[in-house]
């Protein structure tokens, strides 16, 4: 009897083992994409935005537009 029939070969094993692995990294890479989903999604909302994106408080005031430019900018488009 050989050693070769008693025990599987080393591709084999190295299948089995390669299989396991992606199906883990698969599982975490789907996980990590879902979460950077709903990150996403709850950014566009302004409370979530201030609570999860710390840099959000340090942005200062957004700019406003000057209500007189942008009434002539209006006048003279038209």
């Amino acid at each position: 009897m050989s050693i070769q029939k008693d025990h599987p070969k080393f591709e084999e094993l190295y299948i089995v083992f390669s299989n396991i692995i992606e199906k883990f990294l698969l599982k975490i890479f789907l996980f990590l994409f879902v979460i950077l989903i709903f990150l996403q999604f709850f950014s566009q909302f302004d409370y979530v935005r201030s609570i999860l994106i710390k840099v959000e408080k340090l942005e200062g005031i957004p700019y406003q537009i000057n209500d007189r430019y942008h009434d002539e900018n209006n006048k003279n488009s038209n």
